[in-house]
């Protein structure tokens, strides 16, 4: 009786250790998937030399973990919106400036961190 005690004890030992390391394997898998559906999202809208940029991975990458987490304020389909607000991706696009992501644009966590607000413009634009 002991003998099957001290069994059933270290499988559910063994049991509950792996659980947190299988949760992480499970959420990067979700995460890769994530990635690849969001990516599809903007190729759509972007020329290949923009999908190509390293700065697109680091946002894609960054926006995967906001929208497992916040699926409501960060929807799949939402990476557009999300890309031209989070990134210099216009002026990129625009003027061939070196694309640059830093944070997810969220308007309640980080307002002063839209790039769209930045009056990316070509010369004096914006001059008063």
């Amino acid at each position: 009786m002991k003998r099957r005690a001290f069994i059933a004890t270290s499988g559910a030992a063994a049991l509950v250790a792996a659980t947190p390391a299988q949760a992480q394997l499970f959420r990067g898998r979700k995460l890769a998937a994530l990635v690849d559906r969001c990516r599809a999202h903007l190729a759509r809208s972007f020329p290949a030399s923009v999908m190509a940029q390293p700065a697109t991975d680091t946002f894609l990458a960054a926006y995967a973990e906001h929208a497992l987490d916040r699926p409501d304020l960060f929807p799949e389909d939402g990476a557009f919106f999300h890309f031209l607000t989070s990134s210099t991706v216009i002026a990129h696009v625009e003027t061939g400036e070196d694309l640059s992501f830093d944070v997810i644009f969220d308007p309640h966590d980080a307002p002063c961190s839209n790039h769209l607000g930045a009056l990316y413009a070509p010369d004096g634009e914006h001059d008063a």
